[in-house]
Order: C-alpha cells, then sequence, then structure tokens
C-alpha cells in the first residue's frame, strides 16, 4: 500500500496532528483491516467504501484500550506507500486523485510514543506554472512518487518524479525533499539529476 496528502502550499511541508478523532468499534475496525486485528496492534488503516458513497481511507489507533478513528485521509485519496519500522513506527503516503491530482503529497506518521501527524508535502513550485508569463497555467501536472525513507536519526528523503512543460517540450523531471525531523517537516522541492531508492530504517 502507499499514500499521499492535499494542500496548495508553495512547495514545503505543512505539519501538526491529525483531525480530532471519535470511537470506533472492535466491529468497525474488523471491517476495514479484514479481520479483527491482531493482540498488540495499535495501528489499523485500510479502504473504507461505503454505499452510494466515495471510497475513502480510514486511519485507527488504539489508545487506553480504545480504537480511535481518524479522518487523516480524504476521500478519493490514492494511497502511495505505506512502511513499518521494526519498533512499531509507521508511515503511509496518498495523494489526492479526484478530477485530478494536485500539487501535493499527504503523510500519515505513528509513533507508538507520541501522536499521530499529518503532514502535506506541497510540490506546487514546480508544476503547473507558464513559462512567459509566470503565472499557474493549470495544465494538469503532476509529479509522481517514486519512494521515499527516513534514517534512525531522522533525516530522510522523498524522491518523485513527472512530465514537465521545459520551453514547450516535455520533459522528465526529479525532484528530491528532504527531512530532518522524522517526517514532520520537509523540504521544497530539488531537481536532481535521476530517480533512486533512499535509505532507511523503514521497510514494507
Amino acid at each position: 500500500m502507499a499514500i499521499f496528502f492535499l494542500a496548495m502550499l508553495a512547495g514545503a511541508a505543512s505539519p501538526g496532528t491529525c483531525n480530532r478523532p471519535h470511537v470506533a468499534s472492535a466491529r468497525e475496525v474488523a471491517r476495514i483491516n479484514g479481520s479483527a486485528p491482531r493482540p498488540g496492534v495499535r495501528f489499523v488503516t485500510g479502504l473504507d467504501r461505503p454505499e452510494g458513497g466515495n471510497p475513502a481511507i480510514r486511519v485507527y489507533v488504539k489508545q487506553s484500550g480504545h480504537w480511535l478513528s481518524y479522518d487523516a485521509l480524504a476521500e478519493d485519496q490514492q494511497i502511495h506507500s505505506a512502511k513499518r519500522t521494526r519498533d512499531g513506527r509507521r508511515m503511509v503516503w496518498a495523494q489526492h486523485t479526484a478530477e485530478g491530482p494536485v500539487d501535493s503529497f499527504e503523510v500519515v506518521l505513528f509513533n507508538p510514543r507520541g501522536p499521530l501527524i499529518c503532514s502535506s508535502v506541497a510540490f506546487s513550485s514546480v508544476t503547473n506554472w507558464d513559462e512567459i508569463s509566470r503565472e499557474r497555467s493549470f495544465s494538469n501536472e503532476t509529479l509522481d512518487f517514486d519512494d521515499v525513507n527516513i534514517d534512525a536519526r531522522g533525516r530522510g528523503a522523498l524522491v518523485a518524479s513527472g512530465e514537465i512543460d521545459v520551453a514547450g517540450h516535455n520533459r522528465h523531471v526529479v525532484y528530491k525533499f528532504t527531512t530532518s525531523d522524522g517526517g514532520r517537516n520537509w523540504s521544497a522541492p530539488v531537481k536532481i539529476a535521476r530517480t533512486y531508492r533512499p535509505a532507511g530504517v523503514f521497510a514494507k
């Protein structure tokens, strides 16, 4: 699985705690998870397909014996990546895809010893710009998620690529975003020569 978020920012991350949760029943969590979570599991994410509604990604965190449901990822999100560490940390990345992709990725960060964090990594500074007028063109340019990882010190990289109009020609470009605080905040995109797989402690 994989995940990204939405925000129209100028190319940086917008961190913060997720929305106020509501208490979820064990039956609801089991339905989204596909089965009852194993003992000791404290983080569950899955796709909810309500009748007559749009699919939505649900995030559940178990605290003080109760499952809390966070609307951390909106409807019509496409999951791009879901990774974990050996000590139970999780990160899930997604991107809004309804009526075309938006200029950002979304991430949910789970730490057993801390709050659930939701952050948005925007790349509107490098997509959908008219080169002559330097105004927003909204030409349906976007970046595709390639890979992400964070090391034990909290330093990490997100790599994304896409087709961007350069001097009237579509060019394949690759950008890197970096973090130094475990994924709470991310830098503006920096163009690099080629895609690569960042090293780190998170694995699928």
